[in-house]
């Protein structure tokens, strides 16, 4: 009976042992080197993320959104900026009527 109980025992373990391989994967070899992160630690500027502004050509619509001429206190707007802003789209081409590779909107919205 004892043996059984050790056979069941040491079974158990090595399953155990198996299971922990497979998810916490097993120890690489010392003489093997880290595979190569570095591409992804370099560190980027802040202008290496955002996209180039369009080109005048490559713009399909234009949304101008204005300020009311007064707000809902009564009061006057003072004079404000005009902000550009760039709407990049990639639409399907059976589901769009006259269908262009990219479409570009710009949208000046006065703040």
């Amino acid at each position: 009976m004892k043996a059984e109980f050790e056979h069941k025992f040491n079974q158990q373990a090595l399953q155990i042992a198996e299971l922990k391989a497979i998810i916490f994967g097993g120890k690489r070899p010392k003489n093997k080197p880290p595979k190569n992160k570095g591409q992804f630690n370099q560190q980027r500027g802040k202008q290496s993320f955002r996209r180039p502004i369009p080109k005048a050509s490559e713009i399909t619509t234009r949304t101008k959104f204005k300020l009311p001429a007064c707000c809902q206190c009564g009061g006057q707007f003072k004079d404000g900026s005009l902000l550009e802003r760039y709407i990049e789209d990639i639409p399907l081409q059976g589901l769009t009527v006259n269908y262009k590779a990219k479409l570009v909107e710009l949208q000046l919205i006065e703040r």
